[in-house]
């Protein structure tokens, strides 16, 4: 079994001294959204732990006060397909998604 740890989004909330230890109080802090990837024998399983695909599609579905003080990024998106081609794995192959 091999585990994948993939980085599929970022949010950047006020307060980054708090947050990452470093910086201004004021400043942005980095935040990284995660999911595993995990191949077993028989296939692929995805752990989602968060921000799914209809909260990248409509952000206010996730609340105006949270959209606005995580400032998520561009770079939340579906990155796992992606992920999964590189790694010469087919989405068929994949087994289950736990959430």
């Amino acid at each position: 079994m091999r585990v994948h740890h993939l980085n599929t989004g970022t949010m950047c909330p006020i307060g980054r001294r708090l947050v990452n230890g470093t910086g201004s109080i004021f400043q942005r802090a980095r935040m990284v959204c995660h999911c595993l990837l995990i191949e077993t024998n028989d296939g692929l399983a995805l752990v989602d732990t968060g921000i799914g695909l209809d909260d990248i599609a409509n952000p206010p579905r996730l609340g105006p006060k949270w959209v606005r003080q995580t400032t998520p990024r561009g770079s939340i998106r579906p990155r796992p397909p992606c992920c999964r081609s590189r790694r010469s794995a087919i989405p068929e192959a994949t087994c289950g998604i736990c959430c």
